[in-house]
């Protein structure tokens, strides 16, 4: 690990670039195990079919009353539509999405739609196009790929084949599958690693990945100092701090992630405090912002009328 002897400028910077960047990098972690490594498509579902026990250990503490369907959204190229059928008046249901950021975009449920599904279309704030008839909703969002999650209710092991049948009714398609027609191709990207290189290169590969780094211009402004950039490569900062300009010497790792608390006050000259666990990544960057960070985050009505509104809510 290198480290440079920061100023208080530094540490404020470090500090504030630590925050903003801890959550989009663990996204991106996240995303790479489970969509890059094993050759896994986009837009498509993955289904836990049965209810999880005590042999399930492949998601920490999962919930094991809900049947779960699982993926990643890629609107690069064109909306994407996540059709969920009408269930049965007492069963909960849940479709929950998140974007690069560690930041709910979308959440449907029985709370707050009751039995009726629907269809949710998807899309980047770059697509223009109409609205085909039929769309439930309009998610607009920042960041080209998004986490999705489902859950449905299944009370034990006699109705997981009744809840199976709901959960087979769901399904994910690009706007032109949906339309019947030849669609664009997908994007094809050169994929940074997931480690053994340097977080700020995972996470300026997100910020290039969309329309994030735009809106989170407020908070990026001032982190310069910090290497963080959408697309920004070849960034170090001791040879950077070599070169006289001391304020681009950001006190942090070059390689791995983010250091966690315990590290970082070292790294930063502050007195190590005992801590009983590592923060949140969701609610530790979300530190660092005040509420409505972004007007461009949450649903729009499909008539394209009336003010924009997100979902506080980060976890049902």
């Amino acid at each position: 690990m290198q480290t440079t002897k920061a100023s208080p400028e530094l540490q404020a910077i470090s500090d504030r670039a630590y925050l903003y960047a801890y959550g989009i990098d663990e996204a991106y972690k996240h995303l790479y195990k489970t969509l890059v490594e094993p050759d896994y498509p986009a837009n498509r579902f993955q289904i836990i079919r049965h209810l999880a026990d005590d042999k399930y250990t492949a998601h920490p503490t999962i919930n094991n009353d809900t049947l779960h369907l699982m993926g990643w959204l890629d609107v690069t190229a064109e909306p994407v539509i996540v059709s969920v059928p009408d269930h049965d008046d007492g069963r909960y249901w849940l479709l929950h999405t998140m974007d690069m950021g560690h930041y709910t975009t979308s959440l449907f449920g029985k709370r707050t739609r009751g039995p009726k599904g629907g269809r949710f279309m998807f899309a980047n704030r770059a697509w223009i196009g109409d609205v085909p008839d039929g769309i439930t909703e309009v998610v607009r969002v920042e960041s080209n790929f998004l986490k999705l999650m489902g859950r449905v209710m299944a009370t034990g092991v006699e109705d997981e084949k009744k809840a199976l049948t709901y959960v087979d009714d769901w399904n994910i398609r690009t706007l032109s599958e949906l339309l019947g027609h030849a669609g664009p191709k997908p994007k094809e990207r050169k994929f940074v690693p997931a480690e053994g290189n340097s977080w700020l290169e995972r996470v300026n590969f997100v910020l290039a990945d969309g329309t994030m780094a735009t809106a989170d211009g407020h908070w990026l402004k001032g982190l310069e100092a910090s290497g963080i950039g959408a697309g920004k490569q070849g960034f170090h900062p001791a040879a950077v701090g070599r070169r006289g300009d001391q304020r681009a010497a950001c006190a942090c790792k070059t390689q791995g992630s983010p250091p966690d608390p315990h590290q970082r006050r070292q790294v930063l000259g502050h007195p190590r405090r005992a801590r009983k666990r590592r923060p949140h990544p969701v609610r530790s960057r979300h530190l660092c912002r005040p509420v409505g960070r972004s007007a461009g985050r949450g649903l729009l009505r499909t008539d394209g009328q009336g003010p924009e509104r997100r979902h506080p809510e980060r976890r049902e």
